[in-house]
């Protein structure tokens, strides 16, 4: 398929990948408190929110980007604060059960 001025890239999308992806999507058009394990091994709880361009960016991403490299933006309940998480990681998590709804 040809795109003027667009790369186009062959990626492997797995259908437990896909389940991920639509159930990210879901909980951030439902606003829904989620429970991840951080890196530490601690459960955090957050109000997740929406696509950011990064950790440090919270404006919303280009409509046209790959959302893998998005981030998502989730407010902490524990503190108040803002975090974001990479997608491509949360994905991950929701994958291997580290990341769910609560």
């Amino acid at each position: 398929m040809y795109i003027p001025h667009r790369k186009v890239y062959i990626i492997i999308l797995t259908y437990r990948d896909a389940y991920s992806v639509g159930q990210l999507v879901t909980w951030i058009a439902k606003g829904s408190v989620i429970r991840w394990v951080n890196d530490n091994g601690d459960i955090e709880t957050g109000i997740i929110r929406h696509y950011v361009k990064s950790a440090d960016d919270f404006g919303f991403i280009d409509p046209m980007s790959d959302i893998r490299n998005a981030y998502v933006r989730i407010t902490k309940i524990s503190n108040g604060f803002d975090t974001a998480i990479k997608v491509s990681d949360m994905i991950m998590l929701i994958n291997d059960f580290r990341m769910v709804e609560d």
